[in-house]
């Protein structure tokens, strides 16, 4: 099984919060975890706002950004192409979605067309859930 995460699945593998262990139950079962590429940058935005926010201190800012780092090359990562792009302008209007959700959603969409094994979508994100479960 492919397992995607979006951005707020990734970010609870790398900081403790509601959600993490499911999120890491759920990535240690599938045989592949994959992501958008912008996931990187969606991630590293998130943890700096958990340490601007008192959240995360400085150590745990610096762990939390090389766990990232040394975890991303085990992650399938999903290019953004101009078809994505298209398609996340599609599900964002059908779906009511901000642009980067809509952008997780067409990368999951592109992928799980693409695969010859299930797919599944992880998110933390009720509208984006409620939306890739429509996909199907």
């Amino acid at each position: 099984m492919i397992l995607y995460l979006d951005t707020s699945a990734l970010v609870k593998l790398y900081v403790p919060e509601a959600g993490g262990d499911f999120a890491a139950s759920e990535a240690g079962a599938a045989r592949i975890v994959a992501t958008a590429i912008v996931t990187y940058a969606e991630a590293r935005s998130a943890f700096a706002s958990m340490h601007r926010n008192r959240r995360l201190d400085t150590a745990a800012l610096t762990g939390v950004r090389r766990a990232l780092d040394d975890g991303w090359p085990g992650l399938s990562v999903v290019a953004i192409t101009h078809e994505v792009v298209r398609n996340a302008g599609s599900l964002a209007e059908r779906y009511g979605l901000r642009g980067y959700d809509a952008v997780q959603l067409a990368c999951y969409d592109w992928l799980r067309r693409s695969a010859t094994e299930p797919c599944r979508f992880l998110t933390f994100d009720e509208r984006l859930a409620q939306a890739a479960e429509r996909l199907r």
